[in-house]
């Protein structure tokens, strides 16, 4: 099965195995909703993973779940630890950055008391913490296993270019490693005949998973894409005759049609809760503006450019501020910063109730702050610092922007001459 072939939630056949891959979340708990067609969401997952029945699966996470150390991604990083436990996860690997942080936020050991955590780090900075897990199923009157490790890239492969003799001990099924990186060296890993069917899972390069060999190939190798948008499936299929198992791969999409899951939709109201109570829009830092410059408000550019703000004001950007209050998302730096003028620089907004001129994108944010511009009725032009349109259409955001530039800039537009997607007026 080629990699970009969607697999739906009934495709489990009986004399199978689901071994069902997320990773690299970067602390994307659910799409923000400011456009269409967005994918990921940790509730949405939850439909895909509960697709398939739990004696017939194994659930993993590789790893990677917020993007820094700092206070939001903490609460992430909780929040997430949570997730997993209410989804039901088999295994849950720890990065470097992600045990260190379950350490000093002081749940690595609930975590661990599950059974469900392993750790590439091999010294190991607690030694509750193992490196591989197992499960096994039964499948056509047989038992097979499947052993998820967590591995150094370097170690894995001087491992199993050793590996030349079966192991008499060893029981039926595969084995999967979860390695640090990847180097297309992955390839060149030598299968030999006598052993269990390998599995190897890099971190993201991209923002979809990524099939590094052939679909075929022992070992299988592939990277996990970026921000839970998608869920790898991986099928073992079991042939009794041949007393075998081998891999088929697919990705699904955690598309916006797939239902949500009312506990997890719970979840993240509370990490909204969590991040309003921990003050982080109120203490947002704040850097000058140039030349001692303030922003103004769109109001005061009405005086003088009468016809583009009666334009500007009827379209949706005008109403940035209060898709975020209907979200729930008023609070939150991390979404505020696209719906307001100026979050990041003094004399930009702070609140809705100190500052309700810079609510919303209004004029400034493209055109940059406007103080000097209006002293001076308007013999000074204004200058940096100015958003683009890809600061917030990015492809997390705004998945569709891409490609139709020109489309999105005509729903926009609120000035009489012609222009092109990338200039805008001073």
């Amino acid at each position: 099965m080629a990699w970009a072939e969607e697999a739906g939630p009934s495709d489990v056949p009986g004399d199978s195995v689901t071994v069902l891959v997320t990773g690299c979340s970067l602390g994307s708990l659910q799409p923000c909703g400011c456009s269409g067609g967005q994918l990921g969401g940790l509730e949405r997952r939850a439909s895909i993973l509960q697709g398939v029945p739990v004696s017939r699966r194994l659930v993993l996470d590789t790893g990677h779940w917020v993007k820094q150390e700092a206070e939001q991604d903490a609460i992430k990083a909780r929040i997430l630890a949570r997730a997993f436990q209410m989804l039901g996860y088999d295994v849950v690997c720890l990065a470097d950055q992600d045990l260190r942080m379950a350490q000093n936020l002081g749940f690595l050991g609930e975590m661990a008391a599950t059974g469900a955590v392993i750790t590439q780090d091999a010294t190991g900075a607690d030694a509750n913490v193992p490196q591989a897990l197992e499960k096994s199923f039964a499948v056509n009157g047989r038992r097979i296993s499947v052993r998820v490790t967590a591995a150094n890239y370097k170690t894995l492969r001087i491992r199993l270019e050793g590996e030349s003799q079966p192991d008499p001990n060893q029981t039926d099924g595969v084995d999967i490693y979860v390695v640090d990186k990847l180097e297309a060296s992955s390839l060149d890993i030598p299968a030999g005949p006598s052993r269990r069917p390998v599995c190897i899972i890099g971190p993201a390069d991209s923002d979809e998973p990524r099939l590094w060999s052939d679909p075929n190939a022992n070992p299988l190798v592939f990277s996990i894409g970026r921000y839970g948008r998608h869920v790898v499936r991986l099928q073992i299929s079991v042939d009794a005759v041949r007393a075998s198992c081998r891999f088929q791969f697919a990705v699904q999409a955690v598309s916006e049609d797939l239902p949500g899951q009312a506990d997890l939709a719970a979840l993240y109201k509370d990490y909204q809760q969590i991040v309003a109570d921990s003050g982080l829009l109120d203490r947002h830092p704040r850097v000058p503006l140039p030349k001692d410059l303030e922003y103004v408000g769109s109001q005061a550019c009405r005086r003088c450019h009468l016809y583009e703000a009666d334009k500007a004001v009827a379209q949706k950007h005008a109403q940035a501020y209060a898709s975020l209050e209907k979200a729930g998302a008023h609070l939150d730096p991390e979404c505020v910063v696209c719906h307001v003028v100026g979050l990041d620089y003094e004399s930009g907004f702070v609140s809705i109730r100190e500052t309700p001129q810079l609510a919303d994108v209004g004029c400034e944010i493209c055109h940059g702050p406007g103080s000097e511009h209006v002293r001076t009725e308007g013999k000074a032009r204004t200058c940096a610092p100015k958003r683009t349109c890809l600061d917030c259409h990015t492809p997390e955001q705004s998945r569709d922007y891409a490609g139709h530039e020109q489309e999105f800039l005509e729903k926009t537009r609120h000035w009489k001459e012609l222009r092109k997607a990338s200039g805008v007026k001073p």
